[in-house]
């Protein structure tokens, strides 16, 4: 490879390394790579230091994400929902987790903002499309929205995930609870009395 493709593959690479999460493994791997296709040394040097240094600025952000979400959580305790909100907004826009979309559509719902709800688990769904707790929660801001159709698709998604769940970690009390909601909303009290019975017995 000539140096200019040399600069080019590691600049590309360097670029995408900003908005990936597992900054380790991935650096390795490019760095691997990069011998393989007989980058020269001293440019994989150069761009070894790079990549520590965005490591440790994405760990940075993702202490002043904690601590949005923290202060938010307290915040929202408190019933300060429009301040909660704000941290919320704050961590979603240094990195765009689920959780964060999670707890402000939470945040929205207490506030009767069942709109804003629902677009905010829909973000945390598309970011973490396994937790079955994200549907429960759309599925009854939907239901306040009049949306009774969407609703029941939501809580029917989140009864298979939780059970899907529940068949890799029995001791998963969430999943318990957030099936013994589902089912209640859909009219299945029996089915709901022994999910919430085992939640209980698990902590919950």
């Amino acid at each position: 490879m000539s140096t200019e493709e040399n600069k080019d593959l590691i600049k590309r690479d360097s670029s995408f390394l900003q908005k990936a999460g597992n900054q380790i493994s991935i650096t390795n791997k490019l760095l691997t790579i990069y011998k393989e296709k007989d980058v020269e040394q001293d440019l994989v040097s150069s761009y070894k230091d790079e990549f520590k240094k965005l490591k440790e600025e994405f760990e940075e952000k993702l202490k002043l994400i904690e601590e949005y979400l923290e202060k938010g959580g307290i915040k929202n305790n408190l019933k300060d929902y429009k301040g909660a909100i704000e941290d919320y907004t704050k961590a979603i826009e240094l990195y765009p987790k689920a959780e964060a979309y999670l707890r402000r559509g939470v945040t929205k719902h207490n506030l009767k903002d069942y709109k804003g709800a629902t677009e905010d688990y829909t973000k945390a769904i598309e970011l973490k499309p396994e937790d079955c707790s994200y549907y429960g929660k759309r599925g009854n801001a939907k239901n306040k929205l009049g949306d009774k159709e969407g609703a029941v698709l939501d809580w029917r998604k989140a009864i298979e995930l939780a059970t899907k769940t529940i068949e890799l970690n029995p001791k998963n009390e969430l999943a318990y609870e957030t099936r013994a909601f589902a089912k209640t909303n859909l009219g299945d009290k029996e089915g709901a009395d022994l999910d919430w019975k085992r939640a209980v017995e698990l902590g919950c």
